[in-house]
């Protein structure tokens, strides 16, 4: 069983559980690792500018150097941008301190290996067992690492994105960057694509990143878009920018399941829809599935998670995946989840097809969809109790065959999430009451 590893890296309060000489202990171990395959290492490291992110930045970096590798300090960046970098740059690895949309306190350490992917269940493996060995005989004077500023590697991520797509006609676009690492890029990005920018939230802060904006509070982007009438459209991203939402001209949400129901046909357009399929997860929207049953597109059904949807991909050669929270993979033109690209990308399809964004997310009509989650003791025990695995079982026979209950622990936080989708919007509230209520009653048993 792994200690340290999750869904998604290394994950917790900073400066508790995350401690710095864990952080260290990681850098060492990736190090050490590394260096086993030849030449001095070069890892890049970037952060979503959270107000632990110097410090375990520092750790992780110490821990490298102190193996001989160098590091390259890419600064406040998002995500994908540390992974296409990574790539591009030829680098031995890269390091991403951020714990993407999780609450200010937390933080983690996501690692992508030199082509741009987060490591394998296998590699991280290793890691773990590297962190909990007796590590490798360290180096003196010279083949001590060291640290350098990488900024350009920084412009040549945006100008990469940025010369993707067609010319717009200064669409008004409204971006809400989380205060997060979208902030020092967002605006090069989509003006370079024609785009007309107004930022929210828009430089980094460590004490209100995801607070009450950004993808998971669609709220303040909405009133602005609604401010700016017809022909503007609204685009959030998370902390990290590794996923992104959008608002119609009208302040509509536009979700993830919108974005791979307006993509997946463009794509075949095209010729991006590899095999004519797309990857999703269990999370999907039934009338999501739907509209691509009908127009001919396979879909692959995964567990929540990004490394699950980028498994999917791998095994049956599609190049399309999303979730519903913004989270798209886009094979062909990135490695990660990268909210900007699907930024670019949306901008692109309303050029080309000069639709409004009301006009492109009609595609379908989602099913109601409900989520809640719920902060537990033991998320692990509690899902899979049998009293609330009966109970889920019998609210499913109560939908029937057109709806959907799903009750799972986070992957990166102390909660039971549950999720309920089916024609009748009374029925899907009644179901998550329930479950969220003997949820609630199961945990106070077992605390």
């Amino acid at each position: 069983m792994r200690q340290y590893f999750g869904t998604d890296g290394v994950r917790g309060v900073a400066n508790a559980e995350l401690s710095p000489e864990l952080a260290f202990a990681i850098g060492l171990a990736l190090g050490e690792d590394l260096g086993r395959k030849g030449s001095r290492p070069e890892v890049l490291i970037g952060q979503d500018g959270r107000l632990s992110g110097d410090l375990l930045e520092a750790a992780v970096g110490a821990g490298l150097m102190a193996t001989g590798a160098d590091v390259l300090e890419l600064g406040v960046l998002p995500t994908p941008a540390v992974a296409w970098a990574t790539k591009a740059h030829g680098a031995s690895a890269g390091v991403m301190i951020s714990a993407s949309h999780n609450p200010v306190e937390d933080n983690g350490i996501k690692i992508f290996g030199p082509d741009g992917f987060k490591l394998s269940d296998r590699e991280e493996e290793r890691l773990e067992a590297a962190i909990r060995g007796p590590g490798a005989p360290r180096p003196l004077g010279p083949g001590v690492g060291r640290r350098r500023a990488a900024g350009a590697l920084r412009q040549a991520y945006v100008r990469h994105l940025g010369e993707l797509g067609c010319p717009l006609t200064r669409r008004q676009v409204v971006v809400d960057c989380a205060w997060g690492a979208a902030a020092p890029v967002a605006r090069q990005v989509l003006a370079a694509t024609g785009a007309q920018v107004t930022l929210l939230h828009g430089r980094p802060d460590g004490r209100r990143i995801n607070v009450r904006c950004g993808s998971t509070d669609l709220s303040s982007l909405a009133r602005a878009v609604r401010a700016r009438g017809q022909g503007s459209i609204g685009i959030a991203f998370d902390g990290d920018a590794d996923r992104a939402l959008a608002v119609d001209e009208h302040g509509e949400a536009v979700s993830g399941d919108h974005l791979i129901g307006m993509f997946a046909p463009w794509f075949r357009r095209h010729g991006w829809l590899k095999r004519d399929g797309v990857a999703l997860t269990v999370l999907a929207n039934g009338a999501l599935r739907a509209m691509l049953a009908e127009r001919g597109v396979r879909v692959a059904e995964t567990a929540v998670g990004d490394r699950y949807l980028l498994e999917s991909l791998r095994q049956t050669g599609y190049r399309l995946a999303g979730e519903p929270s913004g989270h798209l993979l886009a094979l062909d033109f990135s490695t990660t989840g990268d909210g900007l690209l699907t930024a670019v990308l949306l901008l692109w399809l309303l050029g080309e097809t000069g639709q409004s964004l009301a006009e492109a997310k009609a595609c379908f009509e989602p099913y109601p969809h409900l989520e809640a989650a719920r902060p537990v003791g033991d998320k692990a025990r509690l899902a899979k109790d049998p009293r609330l695995l009966s109970a889920q079982e019998a609210e499913q026979a109560r939908l029937g065959p057109s709806g959907r209950v799903s009750i799972r622990p986070s992957g990166t936080e102390p909660l039971i999430r549950v999720m309920v989708e089916g024609p009748d919007l009374a029925i899907c509230a009644a179901i998550r009451d329930n479950l969220m209520a003997l949820i609630g009653r199961l945990d106070r048993e077992g605390g």
